[in-house]
């Protein structure tokens, strides 16, 4: 029988935090970080090619990084800090469907481990292995899956500075005649002038109309004492 394996890893987070914060943790050697959401890779063929040369192992027909998602992780595991490594192994047939998952070693958490055979069984599609003859076999492949938690990332404070200028929307939705008349800190490199094409601002007819649009931002920083 041919035995092929690879590593796995996916991080999630706690629905208290923003989604620009979700971290995926550092792979190892040898493992592939794990992507996307859904419950389909909508670019994933319905068929594939044969190899190349004989015999060969089973391979994942599209990015396996998107059979656990980050979305996958429990709610539960995250409240409870549950975190760990879950290897498996698929029983893959001549067909490239896996038909058996089986958990080889535990990630700690019984949460954990039992969302990794029902989503690989569901999600995953390979090409079959090929025997010496050049023929579809079965075959076993073998993973593991990294649970992480992220830690939360701090937003960013804005930066202080001040921003003034104006600039017009002629009746085409092209912009004209602009000016800054005040820029300090952020804003001394912000290309307030670098206009973009508007939709046409339309008067109570609906009617396209000529207007000047005067922009206004300000960030302070106020020191207060200890």
């Amino acid at each position: 029988m041919i035995i092929a394996g690879i590593s796995l890893m996916v991080g999630s987070l706690h629905p208290a935090i923003a989604p620009t914060s979700v971290r995926l943790a550092e792979p190892a050697e040898g493992e592939v970080r794990v992507v996307g959401t859904g419950d389909a890779d909508p670019t994933c063929p319905s068929g594939y090619d044969a190899p190349d040369e004989y015999p060969s192992n089973p391979t994942p027909r599209c990015n396996p990084g998107r059979w656990v998602t980050t979305d996958d992780y429990p709610e539960a595991a995250i409240n409870a800090g549950e975190e760990g490594v879950t290897s498996f192994t698929l029983s893959i047939d001549a067909e490239g469907h896996p038909t058996n998952c089986r958990i080889n070693s535990s990630s700690g958490s019984s949460r954990l481990d039992a969302r990794v055979c029902p989503l690989v069984m569901r999600r995953a599609k390979f090409v079959p292995a090929f025997s010496e003859a050049g023929k579809p076999v079965e075959a076993e492949w073998s993973s593991a899956i990294r649970w992480e938690i992220p830690k939360k990332r701090l937003a960013d404070v804005a930066p202080a500075g001040r921003l003034i200028g104006t600039y017009i929307i002629e009746k085409d939705g092209t912009g004209s005649e602009c000016e800054v008349s005040a820029a300090e800190g952020w804003a001394a490199e912000y290309q307030f002038c670098d206009l973009p094409e508007f939709e046409p601002v339309l008067n109570d007819e609906g009617q396209p109309m000529r207007v000047k649009v005067r922009i206004m931002q300000q960030v302070v920083h106020e020191p207060l004492p200890e």
